[in-house]
């Protein structure tokens, strides 16, 4: 029998033959199982576990898939309704949809600060993004391979050149531009703003350990506030009638004083470059405006956490401790790397910096530099780092 096994990072195919016996069970090495609890699994995450299974004579990774459902059920009362019997999953898929600070706060997470020390040292990952993953008292969750960047830029001409500010230094910021300026470009209603913004601020208001909200705030109205400041509404096909929507190549709102900020998420080094581009500009990362600290935050991709009731720890751990490491954060050639996000090992980011930041120049068919009017070499832009 033959396998396939697509690698959505180069975009290639491989393709394994096989040649199967038949043995007797009792002759087959006993393994310890391990389930991987997900609500649907990237084709990479899966391709891990494939390999994992194949090379690994002490464990085997069952997925257990709770978006997989019966009639009548949903993939929260099916994955709630498993962890009530008891069946709680050795490893978890730290998408979107489950509820991490949840399963925190009620003990069923492992604290993976542990494993990484002692495998590659705090200083082997990329410290400020695993700080911000770590709970108050000190502990760390999850792990990821990757990580992007969430925050709000505007001209520094206009902003100011910091990291972070207030609602109130935002709506000065909104005043000095054009009477009819808008925060974000057009179409972005109350419900729209109020998403966005506590997007990042949600933790400010909600203590998970406890369960109590906090929504009558001075901080929190400020929020309702702001976010009724846009419509209800937004008439796109009266927008487009008038014109408003046509593309103009001349036209930089931010340059015309008629948008104050851009919602960006930056996934590498060149990022910043197109960005900047766009904004005609300085321009400074100021954040999502917060009563303390800075509105700039990071987002983890496809990370996975370790239930504290694991069957094996160091298992899991042999598994997990793959996605860390700087053969699968950097293999030669696979763009998918690049594109994805900044890396979470600190070489394999210390590297990327280097490249990001180590100009290449054009050469001609001697390898020779090819120089410019002004007798310069011509740098070539680089499309990811």
């Amino acid at each position: 029998t033959y396998s396939s096994n697509y690698d959505s990072g180069s975009g290639s195919n491989t393709y394994e033959l096989y040649k199967i016996y038949k043995v007797k069970t009792s002759e087959l090495p006993e393994k310890i199982y391990l389930t991987f609890g997900t609500m649907g699994v990237d084709n990479r995450i899966r391709s891990e576990i494939i390999a994992f299974n194949r090379s690994s004579t002490q464990y085997r990774i069952e997925v257990k898939d709770y978006s997989v459902v019966g009639a009548g059920e949903n993939a929260w009362t099916n994955f709630t309704t498993s962890l009530l019997a008891g069946n709680v999953p050795d490893m978890f898929y730290a998408s979107a949809e489950m509820p991490l600070s949840r399963l925190a706060a009620k003990g069923y997470l492992e604290n993976l600060w542990p494993y990484i020390e002692k495998t590659y040292g705090r200083d082997g990952v990329v410290k400020p993004v695993f700080d911000a993953m770590t709970e108050e008292n000190g502990e760390l969750y999850e792990i990821s391979s990757t990580f992007t960047i969430h925050t709000l830029a505007g001209l520094t001409d206009v902003v100011g050149d910091r990291q972070s500010w207030t609602l109130q230094d935002l709506t000065r910021a909104l005043k000095s531009l054009n009477p009819e300026a808008t925060v974000f470009g057009a179409g972005m209603t109350k419900a729209d703003a109020l998403t966005s913004f506590l997007s990042v601020m949600l933790d400010s208001f909600i203590d998970w350990e406890s369960g109590n909200v906090y929504f009558n705030t001075d901080d929190f109205k400020s929020v309702l506030e702001f976010a009724n400041t846009f419509p209800a509404e937004f008439d796109w096909e009266a927008y487009y009638a008038e014109g408003k929507g046509d593309y103009d190549f001349s036209y930089n709102p931010y340059q015309a004083g008629d948008q104050l900020l851009s919602d960006l998420y930056i996934y590498n080094f060149f990022d910043w470059r197109s960005r900047e581009m766009d904004m005609g500009g300085d321009m400074t990362f100021v954040g999502y405006p917060v009563a303390s600290g800075t509105g700039n935050c990071f987002i983890v991709n496809s990370g996975i956490s370790m239930s504290s009731s694991c069957a094996s720890k160091d298992g899991a751990w042999e598994f997990m401790k793959r996605f860390l490491s700087e053969e699968y954060q950097s293999p030669s050639g696979n763009i998918y790397y690049y594109s994805n996000g900044f890396p979470t090992n600190q070489k394999v980011f210390d590297a990327r910096l280097l490249d990001a930041k180590t100009p290449e120049y054009q050469t001609d068919e001697h390898g020779q530099l090819v120089l410019d009017e002004n007798g310069k070499p011509i740098e070539i832009p680089k499309s990811f780092g």
